[in-house]
């Protein structure tokens, strides 16, 4: 009898949740909790169970797959990082990191989802904070902002109307660090801790340490950028799931939209710009907004600076945009006020 118990439970789930991600994260804590293991778990767990498969994801995403262009050098000293954050205390079997990749958060409230989904129709804003990104060439670095106090430029975002922080963590490319993060987190909770705008960890993520070092510092979500770790992608999405944290998917190509998808991804940010060779290509947000179901919350960035070119995403039906340069010029909170004032008529039907 418990076991047609259970196989009633798990088949309502993959009825109503919307992917596998989801499905398989709420199983993983059921067996947790209730010490059962579910006698239908080979049948219904596969990845490939709900997901028309694309040919070309399954032949270029394997365990040999590698960063091209710009990537393939910043994942390189990002992997460097990673070595020494193994071997560091807190990456200690006993350690907070570890330990976080070891027990299923016992909550999980997708806070940056329904930001994104709450008053459909109107175009959310994402305040992007860093301080450089890198250009065209490798190891070249592009300025954006003087951020000198983390927690003033937090405090001018927040007053300025964003619905969502993005904080860069990465030195090598976004000159930013950790401490950047945790101080937009503490004031941001200190304005109101109960309705607190989300903070996004924005990192070259390759490991999930990095992602439990993300829900250590007090970030409501992570960014996964395809283009740096597509082949671990799989593995990333369950790290933040298990610790509690939504996860963006950034993607520019086709492909990388669709293998997102198949693993469950519910935040894709569809990006303007290239990881391979650095450059802007506008309108390729709004190509690959076509492709994705609406139940997916959607973000465009890369090389939006006006409200018409933000109208343009919210007319392509985005739930939200990225503004990082645009953003620190003396006309920015002019900006966020004048997108967020257009609301447009939402006919398709959403989650939240």
């Amino acid at each position: 009898m418990e076991n047609v118990d259970n196989f009633i439970l798990c088949f309502q789930t993959c009825v109503i949740l919307p992917n596998t991600r989801s499905f398989r994260a709420l199983t993983d804590s059921l067996r947790v909790h209730r010490k059962r293991k579910f006698f239908f778990q080979s049948v219904f767990l596969p990845y490939q169970l709900f997901f028309k498969h694309s040919s070309h994801s399954r032949i270029s995403v394997t365990a040999e797959w590698k960063p091209e262009g710009l990537m393939q050098n910043v994942v390189e000293e990002k992997w460097k990082e990673v070595d020494e954050l193994q071997n560091s205390l807190a990456a200690r079997k006993d350690g907070p990191l570890s330990l976080r990749l070891q027990y299923f958060a016992e909550q999980h409230h997708p806070h940056l989802v329904k930001t994104l989904k709450s008053h459909r129709g109107k175009l959310k804003v994402v305040g992007d904070m860093k301080r450089t990104t890198y250009g065209t060439k490798p190891r070249q670095k592009l300025e954006i902002a003087d951020i000198i106090n983390p927690r003033k430029t937090a405090q001018t975002m927040v007053e300025s109307g964003v619905d969502a922080i993005s904080v860069a963590v990465d030195y090598s490319v976004y000159s930013g660090t950790f401490f950047d993060l945790k101080e937009t987190v503490e004031f941001v909770k200190s304005v109101d801790c109960e309705c607190s705008i989300p903070v996004i960890c924005k990192d070259l993520v390759v490991h999930p340490l990095q992602i439990a070092a993300a829900k250590e510092a007090g970030a409501d979500a992570v960014l996964l950028i395809a283009a740096a770790c597509l082949s671990d992608l799989p593995e990333l999405l369950n790290a933040a799931t298990v610790v509690g944290l939504d996860a963006i998917v950034e993607c520019h190509k086709e492909w990388e939209c669709e293998y997102a998808m198949e693993y469950g991804a519910t935040i894709l940010l569809l990006s303007n710009r290239s990881r391979v060779d650095g450059e802007i290509y506008m309108g390729t947000a709004e190509r690959l907004r076509g492709m994705i179901p609406n139940f997916i919350a959607t973000i465009a960035g890369g090389g939006i600076e006006t409200k018409e070119e933000a109208f343009s995403i919210q007319d392509a039906g985005f739930d939200a945009v990225i503004i990082g340069r645009s953003l620190f010029r003396p006309s920015g909170m002019q900006l966020v006020h004048s997108i967020q004032q257009r609301i447009i008529e939402e006919s398709l039907p959403g989650f939240f």
